[in-house]
């Protein structure tokens, strides 16, 4: 809320509560705040994003240094979200250049630590954007640990994305050649989704029996065809969205 202090107490409380609970954390990290006044581009104060990184980072990695009470531990760090199409409005080679910061700061505070590239908003932006990101990583560049793609729309459309028709199996089978030129990276989908009975704008109705069936589906088809991790998007189904 100030430029550099940082007010913990929200997640202190959440990473205490969850990690005692048995659940992993995935931390999203975006490189803006509010007294900065710009939104979805690279912060234009990047030593104090660094310095507000570095910190967290180190108060959550469980070293009983500078630790969050009861130092929870959270290993996985994912740096923004959707920059192909939502929550980014600058280049590829600008998200680059801040992915590479981020996963030095990350490594630095917590060698530990795993990072997570935001997820692409659906398989057509790895080929719009991402593709343009790794073009700027260099084979001496440390690279991210998790690559992250999201997957919505309608029941049924579990096996071809009807945006940019990108069928599953070949999406995978070029994405996974591609990461395999910098290093053993993990394929994740942390957003999946499709909705059920009638009140989402914009969209038809879908029984409770097709949001079952799409589940299973999905999961199925997708950890079959080599995704490591699967997260439905929402675990209560909310009004008019998920």
């Amino acid at each position: 809320k100030e430029k550099g202090k940082y007010d913990w107490s929200w997640t202190d409380k959440t990473a205490k509560k969850l990690t005692e609970a048995g659940v992993e954390l995935k931390w999203n990290i975006n490189s803006y705040n509010r007294l900065s006044g710009e939104r979805k581009k690279k912060a234009a104060d990047m030593e104090g994003y660094l310095n507000f990184l570095s910190a967290a980072i180190e108060r959550y990695d469980g070293d009983g240094i500078d630790d969050a009470p009861g130092s929870p531990i959270i290993t996985y760090w994912q740096i923004g979200n959707e920059p192909d199409g939502n929550f980014w409005e600058d280049s590829p080679e600008n998200f680059a250049e801040l992915l590479k910061e981020s996963i030095v700061i990350i490594k630095e505070a917590n060698p530990n630590a795993k990072v997570v590239i935001g997820g692409a908003w659906f398989p057509k932006g790895y080929y719009d954007f991402y593709l343009d990101v790794f073009a700027e990583f260099l084979e001496s560049d440390t690279f991210f640990d998790v690559m992250d793609f999201h997957w919505y729309e309608n029941a049924w459309d579990y096996a071809v994305h009807p945006i940019g028709r990108h069928n599953l199996v070949e999406f995978m089978e070029d994405l996974k050649s591609t990461l395999s030129k910098y290093g053993d990276i993990e394929i994740w989908m942390t957003e999946v989704w499709t909705h059920s009975w009638n009140d989402v704008a914009g969209r038809w109705p879908q029984t409770e029996f097709d949001h079952a069936s799409e589940i299973l589906k999905r999961y199925v088809h997708f950890i079959a065809n080599g995704v490591d991790k699967v997260f439905w998007c929402n675990m209560i189904e909310g009004a008019s969205y998920s």
